[in-house]
């Protein structure tokens, strides 16, 4: 469930007022205020904007992790070995919108060449970490 609380106090933490935060997801500021207020949820492609402004996570939005911060750097995937030859070390770092994307097109999600923005990706990705920590409880 999205927390209001924290979406407030990341707010007044960066300085903004309620209606820059509006400007910056195209919402009008009454509309933002009941999303600090509690009244009303947000869309997860909001949550997942309003993760970015703030740089936290999705996750901590919704009450799923205590930690703030969104993680700055993602460890890399080991390389891999097949009978002995070395793989090339990975090109993206794990949990990297690259790294995401290029896994949606090795499991055949989406086309090679298909572009999705970043934002897409991201409110791709938020979804998907949400649906497994779900899933895990």
């Amino acid at each position: 469930m999205f927390k209001a609380d924290r979406l407030k106090k990341l707010r007044k933490e960066a300085g903004l007022i309620q209606a820059d935060v509006a400007a910056q997801i195209n919402l009008k500021r009454e509309s933002y205020t009941r999303y600090e207020t509690g009244d009303i949820q947000p869309p997860s492609d909001q949550v997942a904007r309003l993760a970015k402004i703030f740089d936290t996570t999705s996750d901590y939005l919704l009450g799923l992790t205590d930690d703030p911060k969104s993680p700055d750097k993602k460890e890399k995937a080991p390389p891999v070995e097949t009978e002995g030859e070395k793989i090339k070390e990975p090109a993206y770092e794990i949990g990297s919108l690259e790294w995401f994307h290029e896994g949606l097109i090795a499991h055949g999600i989406i086309k090679p060449g298909e572009d999705l923005s970043d934002e897409q990706l991201q409110i791709a990705l938020a979804n998907v970490e949400t649906i497994v920590k779900i899933m895990k409880k």
